[in-house]
């Protein structure tokens, strides 16, 4: 069965192993470790780190081990780090969750938090894609070659290309100029292999 948390693919293996431990879980125990892996997950400078010892305070009784609590912490680190990448509404989240195996309370009690938190979660993840620099403006020309200082006689015509470029990443943004020459036949194959990329690229959406 493909899941909407799971980019609409299986639910993996390893997660499924771990339905059982999440079950023994109360719906308060749940929700206070959901809390704290997605302030972790929007974690800022000043901000406590995530505190292993109170969560395996706050699961005693429900966990055997400490193995057991960090396959739970793995688990909701999966699901909430997830379902706000692929946009998963909380009722959705809430459905597969169950379909899973992880009890209806359970499973409320962590979509409340997630919907409270959703907004910052995915904000955060937009900070963190891959960004690629981006050309802001392209400038050529095509001079003519009639000679040089090897050659007598040239007569050949070569494309000048200026590019300005932005590159932007997560507190910065900056430009630089990249700027190059090359002949007409090079330039040519340039450009034949920038049309078969950009109608493979066409031929995904």
């Amino acid at each position: 069965m493909r899941f909407q948390f799971c980019g609409g693919l299986d639910a993996p293996d390893w997660l499924l192993a771990n339905v059982a431990i999440l079950a023994n879980i109360s719906s308060v125990q749940l929700k206070f470790l959901a809390i704290a892996i997605m302030k972790e997950l929007v974690h800022t400078e000043g901000d406590d780190p995530f505190d292993y010892d109170k969560a395996i305070q706050r699961t005693e009784g429900a966990c055997n081990d400490i193995k057991e609590v960090k396959s739970v912490i793995a688990s909701l680190l999966f699901i909430l780090s997830n379902a706000a990448r692929f946009n998963v509404e909380e009722q959705q989240l809430s459905w597969e969750l169950q379909q899973i195996g992880v009890p209806r309370d359970s499973c409320e009690s962590l979509c409340r938090s997630y919907k409270a938190n959703k907004d910052r979660l995915i904000q955060h993840f937009k900070t963190k894609t891959l960004r690629l620099p981006r050309i802001e403006e392209l400038k050529w020309r095509v001079d003519l070659v009639l000679s040089s200082s090897k050659l007598k006689s040239v007569n050949e015509p070569t494309v000048q290309l200026n590019l300005k470029i932005v590159h932007s990443e997560e507190h910065d943004t900056y430009i630089n100029n990249e700027r190059f020459e090359m002949s007409a036949d090079k330039f040519r194959v340039l450009h034949k292999e920038l049309k078969q990329i950009r109608n493979l690229m066409e031929s995904y959406h």
